[in-house]
C-alpha cells in the first residue's frame, strides 16, 4: 500500500507540470488493478498535485515579485538597460518561440479538425468556447480577497479555471502560499478520492 501511495503522489505531482499526464486515467487503473484503498490513493493523488501546484505557484511569485522590483530600481535609477529593448537577444528568442508554438498549435488543430466528425467538432468548439468564457470570469474573482480562496476551490476540484492557469494567476495577487495549498489539497482530494471511487461504485 505504501508503495502504491507514494507512487500515485509522484505521478500526480509529475502530472502538474505535464497536464498530458492523466493523473485520472492512472488513479482509476490503480484502484483496480492494485485493490489499494481508493480513498487513501485520492489523498495521494491530491497530495502529489498540490505540491506541483504549489511550486508553480512560487515560481510564478518570484518571477513576478522579480520583474516588478527590477522596474522599480529601473525607474529610481534611472539606469539604462533596465528595461528590455526590442530587437534584444532575449526578445527575438522569446518572439521566435512564440511563432513556433502557434504553428504547432495551427498543426494540431487542422489534424483534430480531419479526424473529428463534423457534428462533434461543433460542439467540442461550443464547449471550449463556454469554458474558456467561464474560465475568464472566474480567474477576474481572484483579485477580490473575499472569493479569491473559493475560486480555487473550484479550479482545483472542477478544474474551471483551469488549475495551472489559476496557480500562475493566484501568485500576483495577495493570497498566501499556505492558503492556496491548503485549499488546492482539499480540493484536489475530494476530486481525486471521487475519481478513485468510481470502479468500486460501478463493480458493486
Amino acid at each position: 500500500m505504501i508503495a502504491a501511495f507514494v507512487t500515485t503522489a509522484a505521478v500526480a505531482a509529475v502530472s502538474a507540470f505535464v497536464p498530458a499526464i492523466p493523473i485520472e486515467a492512472y488513479l482509476v487503473a490503480a484502484v483496480t488493478t492494485t485493490g489499494t484503498d481508493p480513498v487513501a490513493l485520492g489523498i495521494a493523488a491530491g497530495l502529489g498535485q498540490t505540491a506541483g501546484k504549489l511550486l508553480t505557484f512560487l515560481a510564478a511569485r518570484g518571477v513576478i515579485r522579480s520583474s516588478r522590483l527590477r522596474r522599480s530600481l529601473g525607474r529610481r535609477t534611472g539606469a539604462p538597460g533596465s528595461g528590455s529593448a526590442d530587437g534584444s537577444p532575449s526578445r527575438r528568442t522569446w518572439a521566435r518561440t512564440r511563432r513556433r508554438v502557434a504553428a504547432t498549435r495551427e498543426r494540431l488543430a487542422a489534424a483534430l479538425n480531419r479526424a473529428v466528425p463534423p457534428a462533434l467538432r461543433r460542439w467540442s468548439r461550443a464547449a471550449t468556447r463556454y469554458v474558456g468564457v467561464a474560465s475568464k470570469r472566474l480567474i477576474v474573482l481572484l483579485d477580490r480577497p473575499v472569493v479569491a480562496a473559493p475560486t480555487v476551490f473550484l479550479s482545483a476540484l472542477l478544474g474551471v479555471p483551469p488549475l495551472l492557469l489559476t496557480s500562475v494567476y493566484a501568485a500576483g495577487t495577495h493570497m498566501s502560499a499556505a492558503t492556496f495549498g491548503a485549499v488546492c489539497l482539499v480540493g484536489r482530494s475530494i476530486r481525486f478520492i471521487a475519481i478513485a471511487l468510481v470502479p468500486e461504485l460501478v463493480m458493486n
